[in-house]
């Protein structure tokens, strides 16, 4: 199933993989706080994920709603329910392509630039680099600015659901059932 934007942003996503290394998501927090627009935030964390003292300090002075959601089973339940996320350039990245949810990409680690540059290349992501080098008025300017611009959310959306068709592991299955068929 897909994802179509409204033409209004309610939620927004955070995700930084399952670690946040470098302890991105406070900053994002504090990045999406300086937005004057009421909107919900949701943020994902893993297994690995070690940040929970400074989370939980910016989280006394969130202003906005704020659930957090840890390690969960199905990311498409949670990806399918926000209308933007904030996200690494990592698996989710290209979850988040294949169901149309635009995205600003902040990098949660630097091998990751790459990945995010391609997106933003087919149109797909705002890249705006490695976390540690982002400020957090860049972050909150670019989040507001595909916020207020639903045509690029949609045009977004439309070129995520392109680049990523979700069949990629059928293929490779394809790709090893033939090869085996060969010896």
């Amino acid at each position: 199933k897909k994802f179509t934007p409204k033409k209004s942003v309610k939620s927004i996503l955070i995700l930084q993989g399952g670690s946040d290394t470098y302890c991105f998501i406070p900053k994002i927090i504090l990045a999406l706080n300086r937005i004057n627009s009421s909107f919900k935030i949701t943020v994902v964390t893993g297994a690995s994920f070690e940040c929970g003292t400074t989370l939980k300090k910016i989280l006394l002075k969130n202003t906005k709603q704020i659930q957090i959601l840890h390690n969960i089973s199905n990311m498409y339940d949670v990806m399918k329910n926000h209308d933007l996320a904030v996200t690494a350039a990592g698996n989710t990245l290209l979850e988040l392509a294949c169901i149309g949810v635009p995205s600003v990409i902040v990098c949660g680690e630097r091998f990751e630039i790459e990945t995010a540059k391609i997106m933003e290349r087919n149109h797909f992501g705002i890249n705006l680099g490695f976390g540690k080098d982002v400020s957090i008025k860049k972050i909150s300017n670019e989040v507001n600015n595909l916020i207020l611009n639903y045509n690029l959310r949609l045009k977004m959306s439309s070129n995520g659901k392109k680049l990523v068709d979700g069949n990629g592991s059928k293929r490779i299955v394809s790709l090893l059932e033939d090869i085996c068929r060969q010896k």
